[in-house]
């Protein structure tokens, strides 16, 4: 389950408050910085954000939102879909 496997990764962090007044869950996700020199690793970041994006799209029926700084931000207005 796709909740399980978040929680398992290192850089899985989730703070309950209320964002962008409706979201009331924020996953947070490591990034690199986009000037780091390993482009692989930018890559990889840049393939994962999009495939959340898809995933979220496909199967998320409630309200979310995403936003890309030194971390990437997925908001969530509730964890229905990723409770184990």
């Amino acid at each position: 389950m796709i909740s399980k496997q978040l929680r398992q990764r290192p850089d899985f962090k989730l703070n309950t408050k209320v964002y962008y007044r409706k979201h009331t869950w924020r996953v947070a996700f490591a990034q690199p910085a986009w000037r780091d020199k390993d482009k692989i690793a930018i890559q990889d970041a840049w393939y994962r954000n999009r495939q959340i994006c898809e995933y979220l799209s496909d199967y998320e029926s409630t309200s979310w939102k995403t936003r890309a700084d030194a971390q990437y931000f997925v908001y969530l207005t509730d964890l229905t879909g990723y409770q184990n």
